[in-house]
């Protein structure tokens, strides 16, 4: 049931429609001399949207826990500002960073399969340090305030498992149409990678509810990245989505902002 909201919430949607009336009267280009005025009926339901969250990926959660000195007071005051409905913003979506590095230098996720096996057939070796660079912590805090839904989304898979050998610039899933990987073909490997991730959030008390296997593959970043066609997406999930079916049922799997379509759920 919606909450209802407080002086301060209404204070807050009240500056933030001020602030965007203020930006349609800011001077642009002219309007058309034939441009009829318009009207919106709040009353009319077009979309349903699920709720709103937030990201704090690439080791922003540790630095909310302390990473760079913030006070446990200070941290607990952002959460608060971030989750709660009555004295805050009351985001209802956590998103989770997959991790893909090696090392963990600040701005980097740390991967869960540092090493790679000898083949793509060969079991990983997991490692999981109980913090996931702040985001487990961050998970409860924001459980504590009625979030249960956690997105988990990969910004690429391990370094070994692409056609780049690295989790930086783009490069490729190997085994997905046009890749030709001398290792082989690593779909199913990192469908039980993305797996493991679930399992270990589960050990942790936190149900992840949405698992994405890419993020923005049509832009290489010099970051954790990884490029798909769309024809390459599908291809993945041929092998994917089975393993994540039978090792984390009912998880919600697919990739976000594809580009002009934006987010997709493929599974």
């Amino acid at each position: 049931m919606p909450s209802k909201l407080g002086p301060r919430r209404l204070t807050l949607l009240a500056s933030a429609l001020t602030l965007a009336s203020a930006a349609l009267a800011l001077p642009g280009a002219p309007a058309s001399a034939d441009t009829a005025p318009g009207s919106i009926d709040f009353s009319a339901r077009h979309q349903r949207i699920d709720g709103f969250g937030v990201s704090q990926a690439f080791q922003r959660a540790a630095v909310i826990h302390g990473l760079k000195g913030l006070s446990a007071k200070k941290g607990d005051e952002i959460v608060k500002l971030l989750f709660s409905r009555e004295d805050g913003a009351g985001l209802s979506m956590l998103r989770l960073g997959v991790g893909s590095s090696t090392d963990e230098v600040y701005d980097h996720m740390r991967t869960i399969a540092p090493n790679a096996p000898a083949s793509p057939d060969d079991p990983l070796t997991y490692t999981w340090d109980g913090k996931d660079g702040g985001q487990v912590w961050l998970a409860k805090e924001a459980r504590k305030y009625g979030v249960k839904r956690f997105i988990a989304d990969a910004w690429s898979a391990p370094a070994y498992m692409k056609d780049n050998n690295s989790d930086l610039n783009g490069g490729t899933l190997c085994g997905v149409v046009g890749t030709d990987c001398a290792t082989g073909d690593w779909r199913t490997a990192y469908g039980k990678y993305l797996a493991q991730y679930v399992k270990f959030y589960k050990r942790e008390g936190i149900r992840v509810t949405d698992l994405n296997f890419t993020n923005e593959p049509d832009w290489k970043a010099s970051y954790a990245s990884m490029l798909f066609t769309p024809a390459q997406a599908a291809d993945a999930v041929k092998a994917i989505g089975p393993v994540l079916r039978a090792e984390a049922p009912g998880i919600k799997s697919g990739l976000r902002e594809e580009g002009p379509g934006r987010a997709q759920q493929l599974e």
